[in-house]
Formats: C-alpha cells, sequence, structure tokens
C-alpha cells in the first residue's frame, strides 16, 4: 500500500511521537511511506528519527511542483490537524495529487469540532468539511475524542477507534525507585492552551511543600503558556522547586523518567511514563482545575483526560498524597498496573488496525474550491494575529 501522512511538523510532540512508531511498523509490514509537512524546518528535532525509518519525506508543497508523477499517486492519504485537512482537501480538488482513499486521523480531543464563536470562520469551515467526511474514514484514538466530535456530527458515533502506540520495547519497566529518593514530579510536553494543567499543577506544588512534602516538578516543554506559568511560579515562590527545561530529545525519555517519582501530563507522554513503570496521574485537559480521573489502571477503556468522560473527577494533588504516604510495594504496585494498562496499546496490533481501517474505507471525500480555502485561511491567520496583540496589551493571558 502506498500511504501518504500530511503533518504540520515534525518537532517533539505526541502525534509525531507517535507517527514515528506507526510509520516504523507500516515500514516493517512492507508499506510505502510519504511523509508530507506544511511546515518543513530546522525545528522539526524527529526528522533523523524519520529518515532513518525509510520513509520519504518532503514539504506539502512539492506537491504542486511539476506535472504528472507517481509521486502524486497514492492508496491512502491521512492528515492530522485542521491546517493539513485543509490542505489535503484543496489539494485533492486543484489536482495536485491523488489519493483513493482520504482519512481523517483525530488525535486530539476537540480538532475538528472546536467553536470559537461566529466570527472565527476558520472553525466553522472545519466543522462544515469534517461533516462531510465518510464515517468510515475518520480514526479516533479514543472513545473520548470520538465522543466530543460526534456532538456536531452525531453520525461519528459508527467511526473506529484505534488506540495510540505506546511502544513497550521503547519504554522498558524502569527498576523500583529508592524510596529515600527525591520527590520529583515530572511533566512533558507542549505547553498547549488545553493543557491548562501546566498552570495550575503550580498550586499542587505549592500546597504539597506546604503540607512538608519536598517535592520538586521538572516540566519538559515549550509552547503559549510557559509566560503565564514563569508569571505563577514567582506568585507562589517555587523559583527553587520547579524547574522549565524546555523541550526534551525523545531518546532521552526513559532516561528523563528514570528518578521521576510521579508523571503528571496528558497526551502520549503520560502513557509513555506509565509503561516505564512511573506511578502516572492524567490531567483533565481544558479544565481548570487540577484534576483527573484517576491512575490509568483504575480508568475503564483507553480514554485517560478527555473531559467529556462521565467519570467523578477526583484532585491530582490528593492523588499525589495517597502516592507519597504509599508504601514502597503498593507504590511499585501502581507502576505495574499503570505498564499492564499500556500493554494495550503496543506498535504491531495498532498498526494492523490502521491498514485494516484503510482498506475498509470510503472512496468518497468533501471537495474545497479555491475561496473557502482562501476563507479559511485568512480567518486562522487573523485569530493567530489577535491572540497575540491581545497578550501584548494584557488582556489576554493565554
Amino acid at each position: 500500500m502506498k500511504i501518504a501522512i500530511v503533518n504540520q511538523h515534525f518537532h517533539i510532540g505526541g502525534v509525531e511521537t507517535f507517527l514515528l512508531s506507526l510509520i516504523g511498523q507500516f515500514k516493517r509490514m512492507g508499506h510505502d511511506v510519504h511523509m508530507f509537512l506544511l511546515e518543513p524546518d530546522s525545528a522539526n528535532a524527529l526528522l533523523p528519527d524519520l529518515r532513518g525509518l525509510g520513509a520519504t519525506v518532503e514539504p506539502f508543497r512539492a506537491l504542486r511542483r511539476g506535472g504528472p508523477s507517481p509521486t502524486r499517486r497514492f492508496d491512502v492519504v491521512m492528515f492530522t490537524n485542521t491546517d493539513t485537512f485543509l490542505a489535503v482537501l484543496r489539494g485533492l480538488s486543484r489536482g495536485d495529487f491523488e489519493a483513493d482513499r482520504v482519512i481523517a486521523g483525530a488525535y486530539q480531543t476537540r480538532m475538528y469540532c472546536l467553536d470559537r464563536g461566529p466570527l472565527n470562520l476558520h472553525n466553522r469551515l472545519v466543522r462544515a468539511s469534517f461533516a462531510q467526511m465518510p464515517v468510515p474514514n475518520v480514526i479516533f484514538a479514543n472513545d473520548a475524542c470520538r465522543d466530543e466530535h460526534r456532538r456536531l456530527t452525531p453520525g461519528m458515533v459508527d467511526a473506529p477507534i484505534i488506540p495510540l502506540i505506546v511502544d513497550g520495547e521503547r519504554f522498558p519497566r524502569r527498576a523500583p525507585r529508592d524510596p529515600g529518593g527525591p520527590l520529583r514530579l515530572v511533566s512533558i510536553g507542549r505547553l498547549d492552551h488545553f493543557k491548562t494543567y501546566n498552570v495550575t499543577m503550580l498550586d499542587v506544588v505549592r500546597r504539597l511543600r506546604d503540607l512538608g512534602h519536598d517535592v520538586s516538578w521538572d516540566v519538559y516543554g515549550t509552547g503559549m503558556l510557559q509566560a503565564r506559568m514563569v508569571s505563577r511560579i514567582t506568585e507562589l515562590q517555587l523559583e527553587s522547586h520547579v524547574r522549565l527545561l524546555g523541550n526534551v530529545d525523545y531518546r532521552r525519555i526513559p532516561e528523563v523518567l528514570t528518578s521521576a517519582f510521579a508523571f503528571v501530563g496528558s497526551g502520549l507522554s503520560m502513557m509513555e511514563a506509565a509503561a516505564c513503570g512511573v506511578p502516572s496521574v492524567p490531567a483533565i485537559e481544558y479544565a481548570d482545575l487540577p484534576q483527573t480521573f484517576g491512575f490509568p489502571h483504575e480508568i475503564e477503556g483507553i480514554s485517560f483526560f478527555e473531559p467529556s468522560l462521565a467519570l467523578p473527577r477526583q484532585d491530582i494533588g490528593d492523588r499525589l498524597i495517597e502516592l507519597l504516604q504509599a508504601a514502597p510495594e503498593a507504590y511499585e504496585a501502581i507502576g505495574d498496573a499503570g505498564r499492564a494498562k499500556m500493554s494495550l496499546f503496543f506498535p504491531a496490533s495498532v498498526a494492523r488496525q490502521y491498514i485494516e481501517s484503510f482498506a475498509a474505507a470510503s472512496t468518497a471525500r468533501p471537495a474545497l474550491g479555491a475561496m473557502r480555502h482562501a476563507i479559511f485561511r485568512a480567518s486562522a491567520a487573523a485569530h493567530r494575529d489577535g491572540v497575540v496583540a491581545l497578550k501584548r496589551l494584557g488582556l489576554r493571558k493565554h
């Protein structure tokens, strides 16, 4: 099968590390994989790993160069976010390339159904186009993500769910922790707007320290919440106990987690930490408070941090206090249970499910004219510029 995947970039992030594992499995199965990037620049830190798998990597704009070519004909093209969604539809409508089947990868809770109000035309265009996608052609990473999207597109209730990949070989069970070791909390991931725990966790750290627990917090990642975090760290006098360490090389993640007391966060990094046997607390995305649904092994199914889950919300600080008070055997048992839960996400099974879903997908797809694509791009750019301007004026924090 000749597969094209269109992604925004190949920076260090949950979707990108997932795609690395998935593409590696595709190549082992004998498939021809092409990766096209909307933003191919020097910040694409994972590109060497991607090229090492034998995938063809090109800028998405390369599809518009020249005339007909075998490179422009694919069995499947899969996109992974709103920008790549509209770029793929426009490229197909314009005849830049051909694909038998078009697949949506839905890896973030509200990716194609976000509603920021009537003035955000780009969100409206995405929702309208997404509603025209054949249901079998949308792959959700978990049931909670699908539930969010079916609120606007009810038919998505029947769309396939295929879990993310957690590579048990790349993330082996770490050695038991030294009970006298440092109480080091760790988070890894981009500091995006929906990962609100990056801000609310600061109050948790302050609370735990005030209770006499000598905890620290290492945060790996960069993004829009960073300035707000720096300000809050100063307000809470946590400069000596919270470190913002920037991006971490993906290959170093097992090393970073070796001495972690616990992991707090969302996305693939939380799942990888659990696979390493680090007690992990899934943080609910978009939450205004530091909240969780519990440790991964306590949560039924494969959704852990989506706000739509109909489960009781728990305070992250309370769960960390339980962990701090646990006997060494009970602490290690939580780590073992997390790794056992992550075995549901090991690579070979996930890749087979993707190929089966590709084969069962419809050949139908939405079309996108030049005017609608131009409106999308202009509205999205205006929104981004507006957010930047409001931040500069102090009228918006994130």
